[in-house]
């Protein structure tokens, strides 16, 4: 079971359903106070769940806390409970086991009727504006993950709250996990752009020349990421715009301070001609054409973006 840490940050315009999910960071370790299995935890009776949250609020430290929230680990077990500040600790009702999809995106097991969740406990830590340089050289695997874990939130029409602090980063496992998704208001437009929020929130703000470098291998991730994926041969695991590929170059030019490198240049030509190609009849012509593009851009990438 994975573990997952949250920051509670809310936004009065947004649904009630926001306000009831929005993540709380980690602060301190706990202390174990009682003792289960994580196996049984949702296999008991309401009452008793209810027995053993109100214990580990009474007698167990915070690991996050917000202005309106806070969250306790539960000792021995791969979960976390979040309250609410303000609602009354000594009434839970029934715990709900099941919940929405919505809910299990931002990891949500269980919840009760005076908006107590039970969510998973993720291990790592959250992100922050000065990153690990270790995070830029992750395998592509992370960066694959985190794009498909907006997707899959994408289809269920929520969306990323792109601050570095709602990404984990596991140095053992060498995992990014995004925490905080959130419905948003029907009168308000966004757009599904994966990789350019990826690069936004991962990429470091400093002009040094290392994190200049380390904006320049990220880039580079993403981008191989997506030509695996393009030349696959099968349908992608997240959506690939055209228009989400190039804000990502923009974003890169940006980040450099510097105008626009000649191979540059030509490796935002060949990503044209791969989307081009992508949507032509697939002849033995054509299918080698585009073979020969995702080949060229990868050479490219390797050597302009340390790949």
């Amino acid at each position: 079971m994975i573990n997952t840490l949250y920051k509670i940050n809310f936004q009065p315009q947004q649904y009630n359903f926001r306000q009831q999910q929005r993540p709380v960071l980690p602060n301190q370790p706990c202390r174990d106070t009682v003792s289960f299995t994580s196996v049984n935890l949702l296999k008991k009776e309401s009452g008793e769940i209810t027995k053993i949250v109100k214990d580990v609020i009474d007698n167990t430290e915070k690991i996050g806390f917000g202005s309106e929230g806070e969250v306790f680990k539960i000792p021995d077990t791969n979960y976390c409970v979040k309250i609410i500040k303000g609602e009354s600790t000594r009434f839970f009702g029934d715990w709900k086991m099941n919940v929405s999809e919505q809910d299990k995106i931002n990891n949500i097991v269980a919840r009760a009727e005076n908006d107590a969740v039970i969510m998973n406990y993720l291990e790592g830590q959250p992100l922050k504006w000065n990153k690990p340089d270790e995070i830029y050289d992750l395998p592509k695997s992370a960066y694959k993950n985190l794009l498909k874990q907006m997707q899959r939130a994408n289809d269920e029409c929520m969306k990323f709250d792109n601050s570095p602090s709602n990404v984990i980063y596991n140095p053992k496992e060498k995992t990014l996990t995004a925490i905080d998704f959130y419905e948003p208001s029907p009168d308000v437009e966004f757009e599904y752009t994966p990789l350019s929020t990826a690069f936004s929130v991962l990429h470091n703000h400093s002009a040094s020349p290392e994190h200049m470098k380390n904006n320049r291998n990220l880039a580079g991730k993403l981008l191989d990421v997506v030509l695996d994926e393009l030349s696959s041969g099968k349908k992608p695991e997240f959506e690939i715009d055209r228009y989400d590929v190039f804000k990502l170059f923009g974003q890169l030019r940006m980040s450099q301070n510097l105008n626009e490198a000649p191979q540059m240049r030509y490796l935002r030509e060949a990503f044209s001609d791969i989307f081009r190609l992508k949507d032509l009849p697939k002849t033995e012509e054509n299918t080698r054409i585009f073979n020969g593009k995702v080949k060229y851009s990868k050479a490219i990438i390797k050597q302009e973006l340390g790949q």
